[in-house]
């Protein structure tokens, strides 16, 4: 993240929460799924993943947010997840396409659980091809600020 030169860097907050990550289609179809490494919500630190699955009876890629537990979660409470959050993706493919997919809300976390249930968006396997650009599908993923 870049932050612009300010004078004071006291009152500065950052409107939004980057994270970029990449996966190879023809490796989430042989291998079942793939997942992100665990990241952090700067406004909160809440800490969510991305997994990416491949389902061949719809012939179709899922995207699954999922709340996960972090470093900063007691382990024997459970997480319930009322706090609204903004979450988008931006994946950009070839011929200026582009996709978005947004999340305004995750699942908690049971008691003594690491991970939450997925929140999960669709893309068809003939979408993916037209994202996919060097073999890779790149997300630029997002938490705005909610007001």
């Amino acid at each position: 993240m870049i932050i612009p030169n300010i004078a004071d860097e006291s009152n500065y907050s950052p409107l939004c929460t980057a994270f970029q990550w990449k996966f190879s289609p023809t490796e989430v179809k042989s291998n079942g799924e793939k997942c992100s490494p665990p990241f952090y919500n700067i406004m909160n630190a809440h800490c969510f993943q991305l997994k990416v699955d491949y389902d061949y009876c719809v012939d179709s890629f899922y995207i699954n947010l999922k709340r996960y537990r972090g470093k900063y979660d007691h382990n024997g409470l459970a997480i319930k997840m009322n706090d609204n959050i903004d979450f988008q993706i931006h994946i950009f493919g070839k011929n200026g396409k582009m996709e978005v997919f947004e999340w305004d809300s995750v699942k908690g976390i049971p008691k003594y659980k690491a991970i939450g249930e997925d929140t999960y968006r669709e893309i068809e396997n003939d979408e993916i091809n037209r994202l996919t650009i060097d073999g890779y599908v790149h997300l630029h993923c997002f938490f705005n600020k909610t007001m």
